[in-house]
Formats: structure tokens, C-alpha cells, sequence
């Protein structure tokens, strides 16, 4: 009934939210000289190319956000946009706030990398690239950043379990959406996909060292920003009890490291060579 109910919700999104953003696009402005808290707050996020005729739709439900981010910068890859024409509907969101940046492609490290490193003392809200988020994705996340200020802060995160003899069991043996776990706690890895919260200064800066994420943990950007949380003495937070899974919008997954990193056991491999090096 419920796996019904989910797929009912998800056609109705996908034909209903596009057309509304269509109508209200002259409405959704950001508001960039209004602070929602005390710090800059910046939606940062990465695309590939089969999915740049659809990233128009993540980004208009953060534009329609009921508390507006201060910037909103997507990064394409220098390498694979640099014979590719932006769609319309994308080039004209420049219009009403969007940054668009071209930067080194560091594969799924490219949605935070160079805005982290560019906004030292800003927050940092991560997004995916194939979500319609909901309006209170942004005003929520804050919320419960201003109580716990010394936190990352997620809808959705994985409680780490371990074997009898202290090692880390395999990824699709963790507590997957920690049902009941709100933390702080630093045994909660916090998955991008539903919209992460960064405060300034809450990672290590081995975050930026190219070299390592390349060798170590190229495609998994939640594992790595984890480890370095944990070598920052920094724990995740999540937003309620139960973590939060959004609608993905249609015609999406057809290139999606999903089917590496948990399908093939990928999260895995990058995750021992993190915890070796």
C-alpha cells in the first residue's frame, strides 16, 4: 500500500510540479539582500549531461523555497558542458538568482568542492540534481542548524554498525535511514540526495585535496565529506526521527552512482581505502 502510495505521489509530482513552475517562474526570485540566519546560506549542486534538460525542475523547488537560500551556484564540469548548448529554460533562471560556474570535474565532489572552497564562512546546503525538493526543505534544515550549531545537519542519514570485533560491516548492513536516530551522533553518515547542511569550518581540510579524493573516494561524496567530519570532531544531525526520501523527478537514472556505490558493493571499496589511508 504504501510502495502505491509513493509511486501515486511521484506521477502526480512529476506532471503537476513541473507545469506550477512554469506558471509561477516570474514569482520565484531569490531574495538576495534577506538573511535567513546569521550566516550566508548557499544551495550548491552539480549535473551531468543527460540530466541537464531536467535540472531546471531540482532548481526552480529551491527557488520556490518558503525561506530562500542567499545564492543558489551550480557547477558544470569544464570537460564534459564545454561542447554543450545550456537549454533555455536553465539559461533564463540566471535571470531570477542561478550562478552558473564552470570548474575542474571532480565527479559527484564537484556539487560542494569549489563552493566550500570559494565561501569559507558561509553555509553550505548540498542538493542532488534529480530531487523535486519540498518548500520547507531549506527553512527546516536552518531550524535545526540554529539549535545545534556545531553540526552538519540532514533529512536523511545511515546509522555505521559494527562487527563483534569492531570493524565496520558492509554498507548494506548499516541501520539504512536510522529510523528513530536524531543525534548528534557521529555514527550517522548523512546521504546528499535528500539535502545536507554544511555550517562553515565543519570539515577537515584534507576535504580539498583533489589528490586523495581521486584516489581514494572518487565517487562517493558522502562517504568522503563522513570521514572528514569525523576528522574534524564534527557530528550529523538529522531533521526528524525518520529520514526523508524526496520525489525523484522522471527520466533520471539512467546514469546514476547509485547502481555503483550500493548496487556493486562501490561505497564499500572507497570506504576501506578512506579508513586505511
Amino acid at each position: 500500500m504504501k510502495l502505491k502510495l509513493r509511486q501515486y505521489k511521484s506521477r502526480f509530482y512529476n506532471k503537476v510540479v513541473p507545469c506550477y513552475y512554469k506558471i509561477s517562474k516570474n514569482i520565484n526570485k531569490l531574495k538576495i539582500d534577506k538573511k535567513i540566519c546569521d550566516k550566508e546560506v548557499i544551495v550548491s549542486l552539480t549535473t551531468i549531461p543527460s540530466r541537464i534538460d531536467k535540472i531546471w525542475i531540482t532548481i526552480e523547488s529551491i527557488m520556490n523555497q518558503s525561506k530562500k537560500p542567499n545564492r543558489i551556484m551550480l557547477w558544470l564540469g569544464e570537460e564534459k558542458f564545454k561542447d554543450i548548448e545550456l537549454p533555455k529554460q536553465l539559461l533564463e533562471q540566471q535571470n531570477r538568482g542561478l550562478e552558473i560556474r564552470y570548474g575542474e570535474d571532480l565527479i559527484c565532489h564537484t556539487k560542494y568542492f569549489h563552493t566550500m572552497k570559494e565561501n569559507r564562512e558561509s553555509i553550505v546546503v548540498t542538493i542532488d540534481d534529480d530531487i523535486i525538493y519540498p518548500r520547507n526543505l531549506i527553512s527546516k534544515l536552518i531550524r535545526v542548524y540554529k539549535k545545534n550549531l556545531e553540526c552538519i545537519v540532514c533529512f536523511r542519514a545511515h546509522e555505521i554498525k559494527f562487527d563483534d570485533e569492531g570493524a565496520i560491516k558492509t554498507y548494506n548492513e548499516w541501520n539504512w535511514g536510522a529510523s528513530g536516530i536524531v543525534g548528534p551522533s557521529h555514527l550517522l553518515l548523512q546521504t546528499g540526495v535528500s539535502g545536507v547542511l554544511y555550517p562553515p569550518n565543519c570539515l577537515d581540510e584534507d576535504v580539498f585535496n583533489k589528490e586523495k579524493i581521486k584516489a581514494l573516494c572518487p565517487r562517493a561524496d558522502d562517504v568522503w565529506l563522513k570521514f572528514m567530519a569525523l576528522k574534524k570532531g564534527t557530528p550529523i544531525v538529522k531533521v526528524s526521527e525518520k529520514s526523508k526520501l524526496f520525489t525523484i523527478i522522471d527520466e533520471t537514472q539512467e546514469e546514476a552512482l547509485n547502481k555503483y556505490n550500493v548496487i556493486s558493493n562501490g561505497n564499500d571499496i572507497q570506504i576501506q581505502k578512506v579508513i586505511k589511508e
